[in-house]
Formats: C-alpha cells, structure tokens, sequence
C-alpha cells in the first residue's frame, strides 16, 4: 500500500487529474506489471486476475488522497 500511495501523491504533484488517476497509477505499481498502453477496463480486470491491492483498494485511496 505504501508504494500505491507514493505514486498517488507523484500523480497528484504532476498534475493528473483524478479521473485519470486510477489508469495513472496500476500502470505503475511494479506488481502488476501492465502495459503502459492498457485501457482503463483492461487495468481494472488485470488488478483484479492479479490479487491486491484490488480495484476498490486502489479506487479508495485516490478518493482519500485527491
């Protein structure tokens, strides 16, 4: 979690905006290892194929955080 909340806060200091945030961030929590290029459904299926932190672990913290 604490690496999710890291990239949270670079989106955040580079200005992305929140409903952009999601895509944002899977593409770079090292776990996951998605293309850069996946669609926002894509990332949401490969998060969940993938185990944690999970779709709505990922959806909270930006609520939380923006």
């Amino acid at each position: 979690m604490n690496e999710i909340k890291e990239l949270i806060t670079q989106a955040i200091s580079a200005g992305i905006a929140k409903e952009d945030a999601f895509l944002w961030v899977f593409r770079r929590v090292k776990k996951y290892d998605a293309p850069m290029d996946c669609s926002d459904t894509y990332a949401r299926a490969w998060s969940k194929a993938m185990g944690g932190p999970t779709v709505g672990d990922l959806t909270r913290l930006i609520k939380e955080m923006y």
